[in-house]
């Protein structure tokens, strides 16, 4: 198989004709013959050159180039060699590299320029080889101004799919997973998410960037990745590398405690966003400002927006979400919740930089009845599932929020209202939960370990005074 630089997909038959045919790569099935290739063949090579020129070199050493719109084959030369079948191009060199017929179990490995059909070399190796390709090699990249620390790898091979991978900080897990409308969907099974996980890690320890054991030192800076799949509430799988002098430190799961604990923050871990290698660059809009209240005091909020979000603490106020992507209509929806306040959700239709003013919520009715928490320190970072129901006062009436617990969130927007989560406890062995929606007071409540499952009814906000 051959494939040129527009993802055309070239194979050859034998079954029926000798002739060219296309494949297509996503279903994998075979068009029927491109017209008569008018030869005789049997271990031969296939492959495209720098110039997406397709050639076949058939046993005896004949070279042709063909016609990919007719099938038709022009005789260029012989190479003077039996064979050296079943080959690729080097895309940065374009030698061809093909394999002789096996010599009592071992094949040779030919070097071949294609442009005036000299053998460069001819190199025996260890082994019987049938066909060779040329894959790729991950690169690592790593930050100019600091080169101990790696930002991405370009050209990374999870089975079979290249993929370009940033770790991006506080990047929205749905840019890893999928379906989410506007993003890639990639993983969509916990498998699919481990090899990707394994591979990232493959390339940095190529690089000399992974060291196990390299845990707890003075001035270790937590540099973590996580590789989710399926919906937004399903599990994530964990990857932490830890950065020091040394390069980088593995940990199983940063969040149990421990020695540990202080490396990692909730709201500032960093996301393996992949996108599929060869997507043109993102076209998105940009989105900018700050959070404030009415008297202009900047607000600590989270800021949500076609997959990414950003918390706008520390300082408060400012938020930035860039290469947005967009509805169909160029779009995007902007929602931003801040505990205390009504959401302030918009929809914009181009980059802005904006000042987005909260009101606060003021006195509502509360259709709750929630037990006090109980403060336990020992179940500090211990990791709970938490679920229940969002519903519309003290009715069974369901509503679409935002969920947002120890800084995680969902939304309940499957026609039942359920949201579903595993959080970790914060140093109270509790968790916060926050539920947001528009036209609904804000409820914010505290909880304990041994209250995971909570319904959560919301006033409307024409109650509140």
């Amino acid at each position: 198989m051959a494939v040129d630089s527009a993802g055309n997909a070239y194979g050859w038959q034998e079954a029926d004709s000798e002739d060219l045919t296309s494949i297509n790569l996503v279903t994998g099935l075979l068009s029927p013959p491109v017209g008569d290739a008018g030869l005789s063949t049997s271990q031969f090579g296939l492959a495209i050159d720098l110039n997406n020129v397709l050639h076949f070199i058939n046993r005896g050493g004949n070279v042709y180039t063909i016609n990919t719109v007719t099938g038709a084959t022009t005789l260029v030369g012989n190479l003077g060699v039996p064979n050296a079948h079943h080959g690729d191009v080097d895309p940065e060199t374009g030698i061809y590299y093909g394999l002789s017929a096996p010599d009592m179990g071992i094949s040779d490995l030919l070097a071949v320029d294609l442009a005036n059909l000299n053998v460069l070399s001819t190199v025996r190796t260890d082994q019987e080889l049938h066909t060779l390709a040329f894959v790729p090699a991950p690169a690592v990249n790593f930050d100019p101004n600091d080169p101990t620390k790696a930002t991405g790898i370009t050209d990374l091979n999870v089975n079979g799919t290249l993929y370009d991978v940033a770790f991006n900080l506080q990047a929205l897990a749905f840019e890893i997973y999928g379906p989410f409308p506007g993003v890639f969907p990639i993983f969509d099974t916990a498998q699919e998410a481990s090899d990707a996980r394994d591979a990232v890690l493959v390339a940095l320890n190529a690089e000399g960037a992974l060291s196990l054991g390299e845990v707890g030192l003075a001035g270790v800076e937590s540099n973590a990745f996580n590789i989710g799949y399926g919906s937004l509430l399903d599990p994530i799988l964990e990857v932490e590398l830890v950065r020091n002098a040394r390069g980088f430190a593995e940990g199983a799961d940063w969040l149990t405690g421990g020695l540990n604990t202080p490396l990692y923050n909730g709201d500032e871990r960093t996301y393996a966003e992949f996108t599929v290698a060869g997507s043109p660059p993102p076209s998105g809009i940009d989105l900018t400002g700050t959070v404030e209240d009415a008297g202009g005091t900047p607000l600590c909020a989270l800021a949500l927006a076609s997959g990414q979000f950003r918390f706008t603490c520390n300082p408060n106020g400012p938020y930035s979400l860039l290469d947005l992507p967009t509805e169909s209509d160029g779009s995007v929806k902007r929602q931003v919740y801040v505990d205390g306040f009504f959401p302030n959700v918009e929809v914009l239709q181009g980059s802005v930089d904006e000042t987005v003013v909260i009101t606060r919520a003021g006195t509502c009715p509360d259709y709750n009845s929630f037990p006090q928490p109980g403060v336990f320190p020992g179940s500090a970072g211990k990791r709970i599932n938490i679920s229940g129901t969002i519903l519309l006062q003290n009715t069974q009436t369901p509503v679409c929020a935002m969920v947002l617990a120890n800084g995680q969130f969902g939304f309940t927007c499957d026609s039942m209202g359920n949201y579903a989560a595993n959080i970790p406890l914060d140093n109270n062995g509790q968790y916060k939960l926050q539920v947001y929606a528009q036209g609904f007071a804000p409820m914010v409540q505290r909880f304990d370990e041994f209250s995971p499952d909570n319904d959560v009814r919301l006033a409307r906000a024409a109650e509140c005074q």
